[in-house]
Order: structure tokens, then C-alpha cells, then sequence
């Protein structure tokens, strides 16, 4: 009896595989071999960004592709229906065989599936990165320097920034442009904050990045350029104006 539930139960996750199989649609359509650089900036919500170069074709793949859905092995419902139907027929018969064994096998079968679940438990609970197949792709992790304004002798500099700000201006000195900032809406819509970003851009326009390497890794410098002086010239500019403008009503 045991050696017929191992065989029904092994039947019925075969059986089961089958009917569920399936495969992602493919990544159409295809960009056209003249189009722009694909890069993606990816907001976290703490603040920081991710800054993505890479071509049309790598970002639909990754991040652009809406219509991507499953292809399923089996296309009929009838044909589904059926194997559903036999996986239960499938669980039942291993179920009774199993219950009509002896009670050394239930214990061996008991711990079997246990252990297995177990393994699934560690699998799910693995990082999402680990789930995924990136052997197709290659990948570079480019280290930034500079970007940081000029600290004074009681702050200590990191590379880091240490503001929203400082993080926006360098994500614009990396991509060369603020039209991401203001399409995404991720600064405050202000007459400063426009000015503060037409600022941002010229500088990082007027002294673009300067790739070296550093050993096998790549290194991007980036301008120094104090955008939280900048921002505070701007906020008081505008201020002073609105101010102005009152007094003079």
C-alpha cells in the first residue's frame, strides 16, 4: 500500500506540473536598432535612487513591458479540467493507500514531506534577487565619487549624501538631465524647486562625469557642487521677492 501511494502522489505532482506549465510571452516588440539609450532611474522610498544605464531592448525586458503575461503548455479548459480531475482522483488514491500501511511507512512518509516542505519554506524565504536568472545580462556596478559639497571642519564627509537634496542632485549629475525629476514629479512644484533643478542641470552639464578605473571596477566623478547652498539662495530669493510683492500690494 505504500508503494502505491509513493506511486499515485508521484503521479499526481507530474500530472499536476503539466497542466500548469508555463512560460513568460516574449519581449515584443522589438525597439528599433536607432533608438536611445534605455536608462531607467528606480526611486526608493527612503530617498535614494538607482540610476540603470543600459539599452531600449535591456529596460523593456526589466522594467517596461505591460504586456507581458503567461503561455500556458495546456491551452484548453476542457483538457485542464480533465488533468485537474485526475490529480484529484490521483491525491485520493494515495491518501487511502497510505492511510492502509503501517505505521513505520506513515512516520517515513510523515517526515518525507516535512522535510520537503521545509526546504520550501527556505527557498521562499531566500531574497528575491536569489529567484532570479540574471546569467543572460552583465552586469556593472559603476562607484560614484565626488558630487558632495564643501563640508565644514565639524562635518565629517561621506560619500553618501546626507540630504534629499544632495541625492537629487547627483542622480542629475549622473544622467545629465532633470527631465526624469520633473516627468516623475518626484520634487516639490515650485517656482525654487524649478529654479533649484535648472541650476542643478546646468552644473552638471557644464562639468559632465569623468569615467576612470580603479583596478577591474569602473568609477564615475562627478562635479562638487554645493545644491544645498544653491536650493537655500533660491528659497531666499523667492521669499524675499514674495515678500516684496506683498509690500508693494
Amino acid at each position: 500500500m505504500a508503494l502505491l501511494a509513493t506511486i499515485s502522489l508521484s503521479l499526481l505532482s507530474t500530472n499536476t506540473g503539466i497542466a500548469n506549465k508555463w512560460q513568460p510571452s516574449p519581449n515584443d516588440p522589438k525597439p528599433d536598432k536607432h533608438s536611445p539609450a534605455g536608462d531607467v532611474v528606480i526611486k526608493y522610498p527612503q530617498g535614494s535612487f538607482i540610476v540603470v544605464k543600459c539599452s531600449e531592448m535591456t529596460a523593456r525586458y526589466l522594467y517596461f513591458n505591460p504586456s507581458e503575461h503567461c503561455i500556458y503548455f495546456v491551452r484548453s479548459t476542457a483538457v485542464y479540467r480533465g488533468l485537474s480531475l485526475i490529480s484529484t482522483l490521483l491525491l485520493m488514491a494515495g491518501v487511502i493507500s497510505l492511510a492502509n500501511s503501517t505505521i513505520y511507512l506513515q512516520t517515513a512518509f510523515a517526515g518525507s514531506y516535512m522535510a520537503i516542505n521545509i526546504c520550501y519554506w527556505i527557498a521562499g524565504a531566500l531574497p528575491p534577487a536569489k529567484h532570479w536568472d540574471l546569467s543572460r545580462l552583465k552586469l556593472t556596478h559603476i562607484e560614484l565619487k565626488g558630487g558632495i559639497p564643501p563640508r565644514t571642519a565639524t562635518e565629517k564627509i561621506k560619500d553618501q549624501p546626507q540630504t534629499y537634496t544632495e541625492a537629487l542632485w547627483k542622480t542629475i549629475a549622473v544622467t545629465g538631465t532633470k527631465e526624469w525629476l520633473v516627468t516623475a514629479g518626484w520634487a516639490p512644484e515650485t517656482e525654487a524647486w524649478a529654479e533649484w533643478m535648472r541650476e542643478a542641470e546646468d552644473a552638471a552639464q557644464a562639468e559632465p562625469m569623468q569615467p576612470s578605473w580603479r583596478g577591474s571596477r569602473e568609477v564615475w566623478k562627478i562635479r562638487n557642487w554645493d545644491s544645498r547652498q544653491m536650493l537655500s539662495t533660491v528659497l531666499k530669493a523667492k521669499t524675499e521677492t514674495f515678500k516684496n510683492g506683498r509690500m508693494g500690494v
